[in-house]
């Protein structure tokens, strides 16, 4: 991995600064070393705009950490980023000069409509066609943008942060805090707007997020693209009321860094869900590093879809050969279109098919499993996701074994959608078990689909062979029937 040629962004935050180091390829976020330092540089930055002693020496250090990492690794291609708190600092010509000097490299200052439109790119890169209000909550500033598919509509930049409003006394005022919230917000329009979906990025969203999905023991702790519907808002505001008052009733020299962005995170987020009511909310993993990643990239790769690049990119890792697209045409033909599946999901299963078989036969169906509902996909939703997931379960063979934990996992797809993994899977099955993934095995297509009688056959060349016993044509049509009288 050492011979990829690696990128990476050092994103100087307002409280996090931090160093992503990326491998190709780069249309999704393919992360390779991730690592942060809190050092709070935009705390009270209301207050006071000049960024103490105390705090740039421990930011020095992370940077002389984030030093050694590029020159351990060879990363010679590398971007610095800094964002509200060195934007607003009385003493950052200095501190850009200190940057200069550790890292041999000029900070590129983002002004807040650059900030915002970076929001923007890294949902238009990480979610399907995304539509609607993306709001990026940092330590000093609160990006507001409006996002169609791949277009960027407006934007805003508004001068509220979670570590903005602690005074040197320690004291946060949250009557003030809502006050201003709201002000600031309604005084931006965006109170009046209509939007389809709300997307939020930021580590103080991330946070909430990872400690509602405890509160509701969701069984998957994915926070990327996780919604909350408009069944689900009410138990979400009680939620945010919740973490609210227990930070809030804490001294403030014992909350954790995390904590401390719940105050101005909680209230930001009862204000949109008193306003906008039945629009869902979904949180994003990602920010403005792989916005910006994804604003650098020719308009061929940004045209290219993040899930299917990712499959394809596991499949040229992990298949035994490289007939993957093969089984995909294959695979594809075999399915009726009166069925109606997602032909770009499919896609994906037909590349991840062969992913797995290094691990042992016995642990291969449970494996496949947990590795596809875990892996860090973007351009999918979550039942998407499990799809995709329980379809390579049954196409290893699923056991009763592990039946209750795959059950309690996909609890939210629907007997159709669970019909028809089963279906998909057990047909991947049969291509593998007939072809081993043979070019030219494939070629003679030994399963056919007969559209008179409506089921799945051997070809008569191979009637009677070790092709036809070992293909379970008959569960193949047994599943197949029953998705079918399913409306």
């Amino acid at each position: 991995m050492k011979k990829e040629k690696l990128k990476a962004l050092l994103d100087i935050g307002s409280n996090t600064v931090r160093l992503v180091v990326y491998a190709p390829p780069y249309r999704f976020p393919n992360v390779f070393i991730n690592k942060r330092f809190y050092c709070e540089l935009g705390k009270g930055l209301s207050k006071n705009k000049k960024i103490d002693n105390k705090k740039l020496s421990n930011f020095y250090n992370a940077l002389k950490v984030f030093k050694s990492i590029l020159t351990d690794y060879n990363v010679k291609e590398f971007e610095i980023l800094g964002t509200a708190a060195i934007r607003e600092a009385s003493n950052s010509i200095a501190i850009k000069r200190k940057i200069r000097e550790i890292l041999s490299k000029n900070i590129k200052i983002l002004s807040g409509k650059e900030e915002s439109s970076l929001a923007g790119m890294s949902i238009i890169s990480t979610f399907d066609n995304p539509r609607g209000l993306v709001a990026d909550l940092g330590g000093g500033s609160l990006e507001l943008v409006r996002v169609n598919k791949k277009t960027i509509n407006s934007n805003k930049s508004l001068k509220i942060g979670t570590l903005r409003y602690y005074n040197d006394n320690k004291f946060l005022n949250i009557s003030f805090l809502k006050k201003e919230i709201l002000d600031k917000l309604k005084k931006s329009g965006v109170l009046n707007k209509n939007f389809n979906e709300i997307y939020l990025i930021g580590g103080a969203f991330r946070y909430l997020c990872k400690r509602y999905l405890n509160e509701i023991k969701c069984p998957n702790k994915i926070i990327h693209n996780f919604k909350v519907t408009k069944k689900d808002c009410r138990k979400f505001k009680m939620f945010l009321n919740k973490e609210l008052l227990s930070v809030t009733s804490k001294n403030v020299d014992r909350l954790t860094n995390k904590e401390m962005t719940v105050p101005v995170a909680a209230i930001f987020l009862i204000i949109l869900i008193r306003n906008f009511k039945d629009v869902p909310i979904y949180f994003s993993e990602y920010g403005l590093r792989e916005g910006y990643n994804f604003s650098k990239l020719s308009k061929r790769v940004k045209d290219s879809d993040p899930f299917i690049e990712s499959c394809k990119f596991i499949s040229n890792l992990d298949s035994r050969n490289n007939c993957a697209s093969d089984i995909h045409k294959y695979f594809i033909k075999m399915i009726p279109k009166k069925l109606n599946l997602d032909y770009r999901i499919l896609e994906g299963v037909s590349y991840l098919s062969d992913t797995h078989w290094k691990i042992l036969s016995e642990y291969r169906s449970i494996q496949s499993f947990l590795r596809t509902l875990r892996y860090s996909w973007v351009g999918i939703n979550f039942e998407q996701r499990l799809f995709v997931a329980y379809c390579l379960y049954n196409r290893y063979g699923s056991t009763k074994k592990y039946s209750g934990e795959v059950e309690r996992q996909i609890v939210q797809l629907s007997n159709k959608e669970r019909l028809s993994c089963e279906f998909l899977g057990l047909l991947l099955k049969g291509i593998y078990t007939a072809s081993s993934g043979s070019k030219k095995m494939l070629n003679k297509e030994f399963l056919v689909f007969n559209n008179k009688k409506n089921e799945y056959e051997i070809n008569l060349k191979y009637k009677n062979s070790t092709i036809e016993k070992e293909v379970q044509i008959k569960k193949i049509n047994l599943i197949y029937e029953k998705l079918r009288l399913i409306r």
